[in-house]
């Protein structure tokens, strides 16, 4: 009879060490699942904190970009500003009518000719407004505010 109970016990033991090996192997796997879990968050943390950094640092950039832009927008107002104070008496200083050239005295004609009837005068018209246009090929360089015409010496099809 001790050697039954014996085989039992030594069954019963067997039993208890595949349980034992069974539930220390579902331990490890928890286990080796946690650590790979741990790894993603420290990772994914990581890349979080890197995008807060790189975020700040944008953020910063804006707002000195913003602080450059205010700084120029001021001193462009303060140009406006003295440039209006300097048209303002400008566009007040003339209190009196211009003065009229005084009348010759009666006793000299006007003298027949163009001096009688003087041509109306031209208007100014700058050389930006008017460009100057040369016939291709006189030797002389293409004026820089000409129209650009479409190439009309190129071969090809016209498009």
């Amino acid at each position: 009879m001790k050697l039954e109970t014996l085989q039992k016990a030594v069954a019963k033991a067997q039993e208890d060490f595949q349980s034992a090996e069974r539930n220390a192997s579902a331990a490890q796997r928890k286990v080796k699942a946690a650590k790979a879990r741990a790894q993603e968050l420290r990772l994914e943390h990581k890349r979080a904190r890197k995008l807060a950094k790189q975020a700040k640092k944008a953020a910063l950039e804006a707002e000195a970009k913003v602080q450059d832009h205010c700084r120029i927008l001021a001193k462009a107002q303060k140009r406006l500003a003295k440039a209006s104070k300097k048209l303002k008496p400008a566009k007040t200083s003339p209190k009196s009518p211009p003065a009229r050239p005084a009348a010759s005295s009666a006793r000299s004609k006007p003298s027949r000719g163009a001096a009688a009837h003087p041509a109306p005068a031209k208007p100014r018209v700058p050389a930006s407004a008017s460009p100057v246009q040369r016939p291709a090929g006189d030797g002389r360089p293409p004026v820089a505010n000409a129209p650009q015409s479409a190439a009309p010496n190129l071969p090809g099809p016209a498009v």
